[in-house]
């Protein structure tokens, strides 16, 4: 089975998981599907792209978690240019990009409009500063690293590229090293003369990258099972 989710960058910066899970994951026949599905029978290898996709991937084991009161056991995820924390400047600035790219006004209203979102996503940071919520981008690592929410034996694979405008490759190495320190498997590939979530462009190797990792994975699983080393 092959599901993808949608994410808006207003969801996941400013309203709470609880919103995203009723409103997208929990209405949705397929999520349904892999809640009522035993642990031991589950295969997952699962994608999250940006960090919309950690937030929507947290949401998920935040669900899992609460109906089987385990981790979720997916085989291996792959994070596609994240997690990472981020600086509020470039939250204003994702925020202004998407307007630019998906917002049909002519010129001066598109300008304005962005002026007005970069404002208006300033403001909203700086509240939830004041009133001690923490970075959206800050939860998302935190979540994505939790033992609670996501079992230590699954493998991770990070895809990343140093030309991202937007996620430092510097913060998703950091990240990989939290992970690792918490006992997670994980393998890194960075690519070059990509930008943002464009890694599949470079499809062979990105191809490589998922196919190999994810027979390292069922076959940790599966040694792990036997009662052999998954390491």
């Amino acid at each position: 089975m092959i599901e993808t989710f949608a994410c808006s960058m207003p969801e996941y910066l400013f309203l709470p998981v609880s919103y995203y899970q009723a409103t997208h994951l929990v209405p949705n026949p397929s999520i349904q599907t892999l809640l009522a599905t035993p642990p031991a029978e589950l295969r997952l290898m699962i994608f999250a792209f940006s960090l919309a996709g950690a937030y929507q991937l947290t949401a998920f084991a935040h669900l899992y978690r609460k109906q089987h009161g385990t981790p979720l056991p997916a085989k291996l995820i792959i994070f596609d240019c994240s997690p990472a924390i981020i600086s509020r400047r470039t939250t204003t600035a994702m925020m202004r990009k998407a307007v630019f790219l998906h917002a049909r006004l002519p010129g001066f209203f598109k300008s304005f409009l962005q002026i007005l979102v970069a404002v208006s996503v300033t403001l909203c940071l700086l509240i939830q500063s004041l009133i001690g919520k923490p970075d959206p981008s800050h939860s998302i690592c935190k979540a994505c690293n939790n033992p609670n929410l996501f079992d230590v034996k699954a493998k991770r694979l990070y895809l990343y590229t140093a030309a991202d405008e937007w996620i430092p490759q510097e913060g998703i190495e950091q990240e990989i090293v939290e992970a690792e320190r918490k006992g997670w498997v994980c393998v890194k590939k960075r690519f070059e003369g990509v930008k943002h979530c464009q890694c599949v462009r470079k499809f062979g190797t990105y191809l490589e990258a998922v196919a190999k990792t994810w027979v390292g994975a069922v076959v940790v699983h599966e040694n792990d099972e036997e009662g052999g080393s998954w390491r």
